[in-house]
């Protein structure tokens, strides 16, 4: 038995350690998801500011009904591509640090155990599937992540029903 199976196991199990090993990456389109309300907020600033006399109320009216939809959509337009390079950035953060920790070498088969084990639904509770999903689904749509890291995943999930998870994808990561 390997010193990681034997920590794994006193903080109650392999499964369990595993998931704990992949915390940071379950909580990046967590963080992500709370910086996209805040991203918006030129949009809805002009709504939230007190408009004082007959013509701001006006014009702040006629913007609504569609008469400066040209600015609108540009204002939006421009948003979106602020959201998307943020995206870009954090999916490129997030490849490389999976790259520097080695989740990515070919001789570290974590990632894999866990796409077997969601697959074969050996996964213990709802919010275990849960942030097994959310990794697994952040991971394959991330731009940054080679394509052929992506497909041993999708390998690893095929094989979950014919093959012991932990005996083929064998995880000797260290915490960090």
């Amino acid at each position: 038995m390997s010193g990681l199976e034997r920590v794994l196991l006193r903080r109650g199990g392999n499964l369990t350690g595993l998931l704990a090993l992949l915390a940071p990456l379950a909580a990046l389109p967590l963080i992500a998801g709370t910086a996209l309300p805040l991203s918006m907020a030129p949009l809805l600033a002009p709504a939230m500011s007190t408009v004082l006399g007959r013509r701001r109320r006006r014009d702040l009216l006629a913007t609504f009904i569609g008469k400066n939809v040209r600015s609108d959509s540009m204002t939006a337009r421009n948003s979106i591509l602020y959201i998307s390079q943020e995206e870009q950035q954090q999916d490129e953060v997030l490849a490389g640090y999976l790259q520097c920790s080695g989740m990515l070498a070919a001789d570290n088969h974590c990632l894999e155990r866990l796409a077997c084990q969601f697959s074969a639904d050996a996964l213990r509770g709802p919010l275990h599937k849960d942030v097994a999903s959310l990794v697994i689904y952040t991971l394959l749509r991330n731009q940054f992540i080679p394509e052929r890291f992506k497909q041993r995943l999708r390998s690893a999930a095929h094989q979950a029903r014919s093959s012991d998870c932990r005996r083929r994808f064998p995880c000797t990561q260290q915490r960090p």
